[in-house]
């Protein structure tokens, strides 16, 4: 129901003619628009009943944390619908998003959690961090030309486009840009082929790395130099793969030292191990460069 505007009316009794206890019609047409009136007036009243608060997200009225809750997580999808299309839609199907799915991708853990918050839109891109009420800049650092949210930064930036290409990735780039939700751009990414999958996940997450750095005004990073980073990282990810010997999610693999990393580059291996008995743990990594 809208109200034409400001009134001082809190209860349905206040809009009751108080000798015939029937609606006051005059009043409920000075209150609330046309169509609205209509239906207000259409409803019989029962004197014998009181008032009382009802919640306007249940069928019965009724309020519990469950329909809270549900209110709650529509709002977020709502509220993140536009990171990539930009139209803002959220399909009812969004809801049957199977997030485990994000949980068993085939590679490392740290880029299952970089896709988790991609689908979440919680990345700190400009626009975010400004819909949160904080004075940003949300001019996009690779390219300084446009708002950056996630469907510029990751697909429609002038610079990203550039590693879409050298990844022989254009046409998924120009698919994905028809997505309106990360949902429906996720969803997309999985009709993929599993090799061509990779590409995408390592290609997003790598950018996102090089979108950072700039960001924190360190070395700019150009396409040429991504793309040998994203064939680094992809062929490492096999082999986390292979070593792991189940064909599963690569996040506690061993991978065995096959080679000093590139130049420019540190490899890194880190393990930790916890005893139940003594309630203690460890944790421990190895760094190496190209000369060692």
């Amino acid at each position: 129901m809208n109200r034409r505007g400001p009134s001082l009316l809190t209860r349905v009794s206040e809009l009751l003619d108080p000798v015939t206890r029937t609606w006051d019609e005059d009043l409920v047409k000075d209150t609330f628009w046309e169509q609205d009136t209509n239906t207000i007036l259409s409803l019989s009243m029962d004197a014998d009943l009181d008032d009382w608060p009802a919640w306007h997200f249940d069928a019965k009225g009724a309020f519990s944390v469950r329909s809270a809750y549900k209110v709650a997580v529509r709002k977020r999808e709502h509220d993140n619908a536009k990171d990539v299309g930009g139209s803002g839609v959220v399909e009812e199907g969004e809801t049957n998003f199977d997030w485990r799915r994000i949980w068993r991708l085939e590679v490392p853990n740290k880029v299952r959690m970089f896709v988790w918050r991609f689908v979440h839109n919680n990345l700190a891109v400009g626009k975010n961090i400004a819909r949160r009420g904080v004075k940003w800049e949300t001019i996009c650092p690779m390219c300084n030309r446009l708002d950056e949210d996630g469907g510029h930064l990751f697909l429609k930036c002038k610079a990203v486009k550039e590693c879409w290409r050298l990844t022989n990735l254009e046409d998924v780039r120009v698919r994905l840009t028809n997505c309106r939700t990360s949902k429906e751009t996720i969803t997309e990414i999985w009709r993929l082929e599993a090799d061509t999958q990779l590409k995408v996940w390592v290609l997003l997450w790598r950018w996102w790395s090089a979108r950072n750095k700039v960001n924190a005004r360190e070395r700019t990073a150009y396409g040429a130099e991504i793309y040998s980073d994203i064939i680094y990282y992809i062929n490492e990810f096999s082999k986390l793969k292979k070593a792991a010997g189940t064909g599963g999610g690569g996040g506690g693999a061993v991978a065995k030292w096959e080679g000093p990393p590139p130049e420019d580059m540190y490899k890194i291996n880190i393990d930790a191990s916890y005893s139940d008995r003594t309630h203690a743990g460890g944790w421990g990594f190895v760094a190496r460069v190209e000369t060692s």
